[in-house]
């Protein structure tokens, strides 16, 4: 089946991750850093950053746990291995956390919907994180314009 076809009956239009890519112009799956996901994750599940990357193996835990799992090996560009290292994990926990959250989706409609939110989330944040690295060059680049222009004017080339 077509990865974009695919998509488009993963998240219909009128979820609130398909109004956001609509609203964005966005056709496929979009990548997303860890960095966006793992406080979306922490945010929707209500759990701390810390406890959720750490080792403990509380019951609260283990299902956020998993979705950030599942989620970081659909949406990221890393490998198992490469989450496996990442997360101070074994690559096959990973891959054991993706087939399960994959078998709780089937009997369990909110875990989904937890997935979905955790998503919309993360690329919220990774839009917000493009727009402040867009400001952030935009200022780089006039701090350059001004200090060659100064440089210019130190030398007598504007004389």
């Amino acid at each position: 089946m077509n990865k974009e076809i695919r998509y488009e009956t993963e998240y219909a239009l009128n979820s609130p991750v398909g109004e956001l890519k609509q609203e964005t112009g966005l056709k496929r799956k979009e990548i997303v850093s860890l960095s966006s996901l793992i406080p979306a994750v922490a945010q929707v599940f209500e759990v701390n950053k810390d406890e959720l990357l750490g080792r403990k193996r509380q019951r609260y835990l283990i299902t956020p746990r998993h979705v950030l799992f599942a989620l970081a090996y659909r949406y990221t560009v890393y490998s198992l291995p490469k989450l496996g290292m990442m997360f101070d994990r074994d690559h096959t926990t990973i891959l054991h956390a993706v087939d399960k959250i994959r078998n709780q989706k089937r009997s369990n409609p909110e875990i989904e919907t937890l997935m979905n939110e955790v998503y919309l989330l993360a690329l919220q944040n990774e839009i917000e994180r493009e727009k402040k690295m867009e400001a952030y060059r935009e200022e780089v680049a006039e701090m350059i314009q001004k200090i060659q222009e100064k440089r210019d004017k130190e030398s007598g080339i504007y004389e």
